[in-house]
Order: C-alpha cells, then structure tokens, then sequence
C-alpha cells in the first residue's frame, strides 16, 4: 500500500523522524516471520519530501496511531528482494549478529552509505 502511493507515515514515537529531508536514500524492510518468508529489504529509492500532515489517513492499512507527518518518496525501486539472513553478517549497523532483530525496529533507522550501497548491489543482482 505505503510502497505504491509513494507514501510513508511518521508517527509521534518514531526514532529518527526529524533526520528525514528531502533527497535523502531509504530501503524498505519488511519484518515478520520465517515461515512467511518476510523479513527482507523490497525496495529502495529517494525522499521527494517530509511534511507535517495529521489528515493523512490509511485506513486500508490498519493504522494504529495519530500521524505526525508523511514522507513522500520521489522514487521507489523494486527490482529483487534481499533476505536479511545472507546478509546480516556483512552490515556494520547490526552490532549483534545472533540478536539482529533489536538494530531493525523503530520504523526509521540511520544506515552507513557502505551498508546501503551493500543492500542496493544484492537487490540488483
């Protein structure tokens, strides 16, 4: 939903948030569980724009929270999934390589160019 409408949410309690501005890179990680073969990066591109907009409303997507503003994405690609698994080992932001899951939560993480750029090479393959 968020990845064809080109629109990413922000809430109140998101780490982060205020680091977001336009023309910055993003990937998209999609959590959950094993058996449903999610937890995989599904897409990358760049910020068109954060803007504070609390009438934003998704309610397709069952929203749990008020938001507090919206990213606009300016390009989103969606070549090739990445599994997290091959290559969690070789990304520096995951301090802990057997506790990986802690270094992915918070709706918006930094990440090291080095890292990014690693992520976009797999997907591309």
């Amino acid at each position: 939903y968020r990845l064809k409408n080109k629109v990413y949410p922000l809430y109140q309690r998101t780490r982060f948030k205020n680091l977001l501005k336009a023309n910055d890179s993003f990937i998209f990680y999609l959590s959950g569980s094993p058996v449903s073969k999610t937890r995989k990066f599904i897409a990358y591109g760049k910020i068109d724009n954060v803007v504070f907009d609390k009438s934003y409303n998704e309610d397709d997507a069952h929203l749990s929270q008020p938001i507090d503003k919206i990213v606009t994405l300016k390009s989103v690609i969606t070549t090739k999934s990445v599994s997290i698994y091959t290559i969690k080992d070789r990304l520096s932001f995951i301090s802990k390589k057997n506790k990986w899951g802690s270094c992915m939560q918070g709706g918006v993480i930094p990440i090291p160019k080095e890292d990014f750029n690693l992520i976009t090479k797999e997907m591309k393959k």
